[in-house]
């Protein structure tokens, strides 16, 4: 029996200019040699082949990708509203480095695959158990908090197998699509794939960026909500993270992430439903290759050693109609409303103009830092009203202001 996982293999190719673009992104050598069109258009290639050749439907096309987390460390930056005398704010987190690693799974359709998390340890403690968990998440312990051969083909057995079946029955194909990573591509793995109709198809080496669906969208936003809720955490008090609690923020978290919408979009973005190589190679910056070493790569509509890619034209963006928020909940709607147009304005190919998102994002700030200020100064307003101006009565000097301004907090 002989078993294969389907790969591109353009390990030859290597772009021998790097002519000039309107993007300016560094690139180390592994990256730019994968960003060549040519790898990309061969990839693309051989998963229509593949979902073609085994009949496979889209509701059976999977991604799957581990996500690193450091315990108790904030992943990205916040801001808060303080008293402008103040020199310098701290920011108390709970600070553990030991590292917990959650194996990920979406369907092209949204659906998701119950998470495994992998956490450091020699075996597992009754501690690290004493509140609910989500029922068929599964949690697995190593040396170091990451995963090997052995935890991914019990991910495959317990975690994607019981949780995919196709609805047409067993004898229908699934595709999963995965990186490179070692644990993945041992002979037990393939080989229960093999015997369970799980198509295999490897991406490209240094492109999970450009078309690993978990990269390009879900991950980032799932870092970022996890370190919201470990901020909000840290604020009401709460020193330190263990295994357990970890897991009760990271359930919070990914809540907020993994939406149908959200996970539907992932597979837009790298063109893998609908079907549009286009979405990835407008991306990628303009490369001119003439090497006789590329010769003899198969493509599909193009058979020339020489290719020059071109950014599509710019198309006109049209904006939700302009309403006009009254409060924090408003703006937040407002600005994810905004995104999400966005969203679907890119999925359709339409090119945003540079900037845009930034824009949206500080304009959403500027008008939550006014909305702060707004709030201090009304309730300073309302407390001296209330305690008029006779005695001593609720009444605020220049201290109690001060309290009270670095009481207020704004969360991005």
């Amino acid at each position: 029996m002989s078993l294969s996982v389907h790969a591109p293999t353009p390990s030859s190719i290597v772009p021998v200019r790097y002519l000039e673009s309107e993007s300016h992104a560094r690139y180390n050598n592994s990256r730019a040699l994968n960003n060549d069109p040519r790898i990309i258009r061969e990839y693309f290639r051989i998963l229509k082949e593949v979902i073609a050749e085994f009949k496979i439907k889209l509701e059976n096309i999977y991604n799957m990708d581990e996500k690193g987390f450091l315990l108790g460390l904030l992943q990205r930056s916040v801001r808060v509203v303080v008293n402008s005398s103040d020199k310098t704010a701290f920011l108390r987190q709970p600070g553990q480095r030991e590292t917990i690693t959650v194996i990920e799974t979406v369907g092209v359709f949204g659906q998701n695959v119950p998470p495994m998390i992998i956490m450091k340890g020699e075996k597992h403690l009754y501690g690290w158990y004493y509140g609910e968990m989500p029922d068929h998440w599964t949690t697995a312990i190593s040396p170091n908090g990451w995963t090997d051969g052995y935890l991914a083909l019990q991910w495959l057995e317990r975690n994607f197998k019981p949780h995919t079946r196709p609805t047409g029955g067993e004898d229908e194909y699934r595709l999963l699509i995965f990186d490179g990573h070692e644990s993945h591509l041992t002979y037990d793995f393939i080989e229960y794939a093999y015997a369970h109709r799980i198509k295999c198809l490897c991406l490209p080496a240094h492109s999970t960026h450009l078309l690993q669906p978990l990269d390009v969208v879900i991950f980032g936003r799932l870092a970022a909500e996890y370190s919201t809720v470990l901020d909000n955490a840290s604020r009401r008090g709460i020193t330190g993270v263990d295994k357990e609690l970890f897991r009760q923020l990271f359930q919070e978290g990914r809540k907020e992430v993994f939406t149908n919408r959200l996970c539907r979009s992932a597979f837009c973005a790298t063109g893998i439903y609908p079907y549009n190589p286009a979405a990835v190679l407008k991306d990628l910056p303009d490369l001119k290759v003439n090497d006789d070493r590329v010769a003899g790569m198969h493509h599909e509509d193009d058979s020339n050693t020489e290719l020059v890619l071109r950014t599509p034209p710019k198309r006109s963006l049209s904006l939700l109609p302009p309403t006009t928020p009254h409060n924090a909940i408003g703006l937040k709607e407002h600005k994810e409303a905004l995104l999400r147009e966005f969203d679907s304005l890119e999925c359709q190919g339409v090119e945003l103009q540079p900037g845009t998102r930034e824009r949206v994002q500080q304009m959403t700030k500027s008008a939550q830092m006014s909305m702060a200020r707004e709030a201090v100064t009304l309730g300073l307003s309302r407390n001296r009203s209330v305690g008029g101006v006779r005695g001593n009565q609720a009444t605020f000097d220049n201290s109690q202001r001060n309290n009270l301004r670095s009481c207020v907090w704004v969360r991005w």
